[in-house]
């Protein structure tokens, strides 16, 4: 079972909050949660609901635990903190902007692979019948597999991935569960709805070849999106999982330049 992490130093007076992605796990952000400690940053990176517990406990969980859960990890945050910044992948990063347009206060968004639509290119064709398939019994049933690439094109960094998910205590989870796509969708919806409500500065970073969600995911955050400064940096290298990926340097070298840019009180980076 994969756990939450956390890096912390008193000196910090800053926080960013991460969100893994639907059937990922706070691994998948640890190397870009650690990047951004060492620039000076507290970093905490939950556990969403009904994650790294088996399909079972995820089929159990609703959007809206999701939601709910994310709002409570920021307010926690934000009691502390006078800077609370947000960062998130795949669904983890649609949590950031559902908090965000709830919460004024956040002070910035890195929105990493945004994943309004399960709509890339290495999902079967399948696909398709998902909006179908969220009206039957089968949406309980019916789990997508993982395959193809698995969101990386790094061919060892894939490799680690895919032992990782064959090992029976792996946190992470070889399928999608149809019924939980259902949620992300239903999630979606409801984000969607209320970007103009999202007025904290956002940079977004997406893959051009990102294999679950497509490009035009990053658009449509763009074109809704009420922030007045909102960033778009295309990735060429990568494909969904831009954390652990070829250009997961760039990924977190980017994301602290831009939050560097709206702190109050400049980051001190922390040798290790």
């Amino acid at each position: 079972m994969d756990e939450d992490f956390a890096f912390t130093r008193s000196s910090h007076s800053k926080a960013v909050l991460l969100f893994h992605g639907l059937t990922g796990a706070p691994s998948e952000l640890s190397r870009y949660g650690k990047a951004l400690f060492d620039a000076g940053y507290d970093v905490y990176c939950p556990v969403l609901p009904g994650h790294c517990r088996g399909v079972e406990a995820l089929k159990l969980t609703r959007w809206q635990d999701w939601y709910d859960f994310a709002l409570e990890a920021f307010d926690k945050l934000a009691a502390r903190y006078p800077d609370v910044y947000l960062s998130g992948i795949c669904f983890g990063s649609v949590l950031t902007l559902a908090v965000a347009a709830e919460r004024p206060a956040v002070t910035g968004i890195s929105a990493l692979s945004t994943t309004f639509f399960l709509d890339g290119w290495g999902l079967p064709p399948v696909r398709v019948l998902m909006p179908l398939g969220f009206a039957t019994i089968f949406k309980f049933l019916y789990s997508f597999p993982e395959s193809g690439p698995m969101g990386v094109k790094n061919p060892s960094v894939r490799k680690q991935v895919a032992e990782s998910m064959k090992s029976e205590h792996s946190p992470m989870l070889d399928c999608f569960p149809l019924l939980c796509v259902s949620e992300l969708s239903k999630l979606s919806r409801f984000v969607r709805k209320r970007l103009p409500q999202v007025k904290a500065p956002v940079i977004v970073l997406h893959s051009l070849r990102d294999d679950l969600a497509s490009i035009k995911n990053a658009r449509v955050l763009m074109i809704g999106v009420g922030s007045t400064r909102k960033d778009l940096i295309t990735l060429r290298n990568s494909y969904h999982l831009i954390t652990i990926d070829n250009e997961r340097d760039t990924v977190s070298s980017k994301t602290i330049a831009f939050f560097d840019s709206l702190s109050r009180k400049p980051a001190v980076s922390v040798q290790v």
